[in-house]
């Protein structure tokens, strides 16, 4: 029986057999097939699962029912295969029930497959106007459908599985095709069905929005009784909602039942319709599955508590975050937070202040978020307002990403990114980046004023030898990132970006997508800002008004199969560690050596898909008196350039302050001080013993102090004789001033408990430094003072409720002027003191985009200082603050310290 019925089936539908031979061998097995239903089918009606009376509810069974509008449907014969061609029978039966219910026991679990003949005159033979149906297929002229797998695992009950009649046997015994939707006149539109087994659909309304969060609507249209509907709707994208509306409020309401077109069952998404100009979309056929209760939640049919009240639930939650849309006014906004992915009714909402910043409470769980945008305040969504959904970089086209409240938490922040906008005829748009509209260049300008530009943060995201398009910044207040706020990005070419960000202090990460699956798997990438390439992330501050730039991320590090982090061995990370190589020498087009004589190492990079991978690190003798081959580069063997000595990753770097080259690795250690003639150079290496470095000549390192006996922040003074430096002992920390030729040892005579940051005037009378009363690790509140060893007396410069510390002397002798880092709520501005001839001090603010650790420049015209773990200078009246640049490039480091 399975097997003739199949073979109709092949050759009226799927076979490529001429027309006259269809027609032969269709009349030839229809015959066969009518004489072995008037033989077979009065005993095979008594076997096999035929009803619902037959399954067992500790066994597996599918049920569902057969739709054909205006039939009797009791002797439709259902047949279970094991395959997509339906060669392998597995089960079946005969429906008992005239409005086509059935359930059929499944005995083992695995993928099965489903056909429905139905003999609708009731006269025991597959004869003229019998129907045939298969699952999956609504439309047999379509060559994309095919039949849809039933998966049934262990203890599986699966309902709604309801199959459409789509054929008919015709009078020259062949199958022809037709369709369940009416024939309304449209020519552009959507046509479909409103499915609710064993229920009658009264009061039904379908309404079709161009958004997921339900809100703005386009067209709605009543729905027949028996489910059919036409509706007209001009090209674009739509979400279906079909409604059973009980109160004829023409609106979704408590009580109401509901489908959605793209949700056969909770937990799963909507889908988008698309409409083309000129055609008529069908088959858009909707399940009724859920129901909305009280409390503002949407319920399976089948939930027993479907309509209790939820809205009191213990344990709410606080979630703050703001709405972010790069170079737009976010005034007007509104932020909607659902509890499934129906997304039809809202567990709350919360509108925004004029900045984007929203607050709302929730109760532990799950949640998917929208923000939208009125900016003309219509009420209503029209051409030019924003739209956003959580955790997505484009809102036209992507649904939310799941929120989860732990009960465990006190708070949460997040952001949420206008990714797309209404046009005209009320679509939703997606809007790129585009670095043209931006004006990256423009914003970059440090030289404009805080007010002028947006709060956030711009700047790149590179990977050496990939592109990425793709990337998403997860903003932390922790380096390891146990929770942090999530925002997607598109780049530009050039892997530029720029995105608005609350005031506050940040640890970034991005992952860079690079396949573009939007999940982070296999060869995707990810890197921490001012990281470098083994190093911890920094912090950056972002300033009310401005908008910070620079915020510069190479991805480090790769994810292999294994799911781990890998570091990535690049060319860009060997030029990080050793500079410029002396010579790149290519034996073969994809293959290269970098050769560094001096320090007697080579390595070896070949190119593949992915760009130039590291394979081979080859040491030998270091030739010292190795040339470099490229013409008319400067060796700087006479050092004639100033230079600034600094700490990042756990070494000391130099750089020449013309930044004609990259920075120097000179080996491990941190907070660097040099002699005013640079000679000398005083530095702590990685256990805190105290070394000074002679940097005339042949390179020779001494140490000054053991561990046990040297401290923190180490000062030498310019002529090189004496350094100072903290040290914490007896519950203090002390100043303390050393010889360095007979190794004597003073405290520093002041009556402070604590004290920090010793620095030397440059002509050695006087010492700098802050200092306290009391300590506290949650907030110092140091002043600056600075003692006279001349005069042999202590006098205060600043005093105010402000911590202030670092303070670094101009090298000028004929001049009294300090710098020192001032606290601004969570971060640190310089600021300028002048003295008058009776040594009174004038202060005023000399940064404006924050700054720390200053050091002067040998000639006294400019400072060099910490901004977000950067290198930037400033000249003394305030003006040229900028950061420094290599080769286009910010330079990451800290303790600067400038000599000759």
């Amino acid at each position: 029986m399975i097997f003739l019925v199949r073979l109709i089936c092949q050759i009226n539908i799927g076979g490529k057999l001429n027309k006259s031979v269809k027609l032969a061998k269709s009349f030839f097995l229809l015959i066969i097939l009518v004489s072995y239903i008037i033989l077979v089918l009065p005993s095979y009606s008594n076997q096999g699962a035929t009803g619902i009376e037959n399954t067992s509810e500790d066994g597996m069974w599918i049920s569902g029912q057969i739709i054909w509008k205006g039939h009797d449907l009791s002797k439709a014969m259902v047949e279970v295969y094991k395959d997509p061609d339906f060669t392998e029978p597995y089960t079946g039966g005969i429906v008992l029930k005239k409005e086509g219910t059935y359930s059929l026991t499944i005995k083992d679990a695995g993928t099965y497959y489903i056909m429905v003949f139905v003999d609708d005159n009731d006269n025991k033979k597959l004869d003229t106007g019998d129907g045939v149906g298969i699952y999956g297929i609504s439309n047999r002229e379509n060559p994309n459908q095919k039949p849809e797998p039933i998966v049934v695992e262990e203890g599986a009950k699966l309902s709604g599985v309801d199959i459409e009649i789509t054929g008919s046997v015709s009078e020259s015994g062949t199958i022809k095709s037709f369709s369940n939707i009416p024939d309304v006149d449209i020519s552009t539109g959507i046509r479909g069905k409103v499915l609710w087994p064993g229920n009658k659909l009264e009061n039904t309304i379908l309404f079709v929005y161009s958004d997921p969060s339900w809100s703005n609507r386009i067209a709605q249209t009543e729905v027949s009784e028996n489910g059919e509907y036409a509706i007209s709707v001009p090209p674009g994208r739509y979400y279906l909602l079909a409604v059973i509306d009980e109160n004829n409020s023409n609106l979704l309401d408590v009580g109401d039942k509901f489908g959605i077109w793209g949700m056969t069952r909770f937990g799963v998404f909507p889908k988008a319709v698309e409409v083309k100009n000129g055609q008529i979309t069908e088959n858009r056929n909707i399940l009724i599955i859920g129901q909305t209760g009280f409390g503002g939640k949407a319920l399976p049919l089948t939930n027993t508590e479907n309509l209790e009240d939820v809205s009191s639930a213990e344990g709410t939650i606080i979630v703050t975050g703001n709405v972010l849309w790069p170079g737009k006014d976010v005034k007007n906004g509104m932020v909607q937070v659902y509890g499934d992915p129906s997304m039809t009714v809202k567990v709350t909402q919360a509108k925004t202040d004029d900045k984007g910043n929203f607050r709302f409470l929730v109760s532990p769980g799950a949640y998917y978020i929208m923000a939208g945008i009125d900016r003309d305040a219509d009420g209503k969504y029209t051409q030019g307002d924003g739209f956003g959904a959580y955790g997505v970089s484009n809102a036209a086209e992507e649904m939310p990403e799941k929120l989860v409240i732990s009960s465990k938490s006190e708070s949460k922040a997040i952001s949420i990114v206008i990714t797309a906008e209404f046009d005209s005829s009320g679509q939703l748009i997606h809007i790129p980046y585009n670095p043209e509209q931006q004006k990256i260049d423009d914003k970059l300008s440090l030289d404009s004023t805080p007010d002028d530009t947006a709060t956030g943060i711009s700047g790149k995201i590179t990977w050496e030898g990939q592109q990425v398009n793709r990337v998403e910044l997860i903003l932390s207040d922790n380096s390891i990132f146990e929770d942090g706020t999530k925002i997607p990005l598109e780049l530009s070419e050039e892997g530029d970006y720029v995105c608005s960000v609350p005031p506050g202090e940040y640890y970034i990460m991005a992952f860079a997508d690079i396949d573009e699956d939007q999940e982070i798997n296999y060869r995707d990438g990810r890197g921490f800002y001012g990281a470098g390439f083994t190093g911890e992330p920094q912090k950056v501050t972002v300033l009310e008004g401005r908008l910070t730039p620079l915020i510069n991320i190479a991805i480090t590090e790769s994810l292999d199969r294994n799911g781990k982090f890998i570091p990535i061995q690049t060319p860009e990370s060997v030029r990080f560690w050793y500079g410029k190589p002396d010579d790149i020498y290519s034996p073969e087009a994809d293959t290269q050596r970098w050769r560094y004589w001096k320090q007697g190492i080579m390595f070896t990079f070949e190119k593949n898909d992915f760009g130039w991978n590291l394979t081979e690190v080859y040491e030998f003798d270091p030739v010292e008196d190795a040339e470099k081959p490229e013409e008319g580069e400067p060796k700087d063997v006479n050092n004639q350039n100033g230079k600034i000595f600094f700490t990042f990753d756990t070494n000391i770097w130099k750089l020449n302050d013309d930044a004609s080259s990259e920075p120097e690795r000179l080996g491990p250690g941190s907070q660097p001080s040099t002699t005013s003639d640079g000679k000398k150079l005083l530095f702590l290496d990685t256990t805190s013993n105290l070394y000074m470095a002679e940097m005339e000549g042949n390179l020779s390192v001494e140490r000054i102090l053991k561990r046990r006996d040297a401290g923190l922040q180490p000062s030498i003074s310019g002529d090189g004789k004496a350094i100072a430096y903290v040290k914490s002992y007896d519950g203090k920390r002390r100043i303390l001033l050393r010889n360095i030729k007979t190794e004597e040892e003073d405290e520093l005579p002041v009556d402070l408990p604590y004290m920090y940051s010793p620095n030397w005037s440059p002509d050695g009378e006087l010492i700098s430094y802050a200092g306290a009363s009391i300590y506290s690790q949650e907030k110092l509140n140091r002043d600056i003072y600075y003692y006279d060893m001349m005069a042999n007396r202590v006098e205060r410069v600043t005093s105010d409720d402000a911590d202030e510390t670092e303070p670094a002397w101009s090298p000028l002798i004929n001049q009294r002027m300090l710098v020192y880092s001032k606290a601004e709520g969570n971060h640190y501005q310089l600021w300028f003191v002048t003295f008058d001839e009776n040594g009174i001090p004038d202060e005023r603010q000399l940064t404006r985009y924050g700054g720390r650790n200053p050091s002067w420049s040998p000639d006294g015209n400019k400072i060099v200082y910490e901004n977000n773990a950067q290198l930037w200078t400033i000249r003394p009246d305030g003006t040229e603050e900028e950061p420094i640049l290599v080769n286009d490039e910010p330079v990451f480091g800290f303790d600067p310290s400038w000599t000759k």
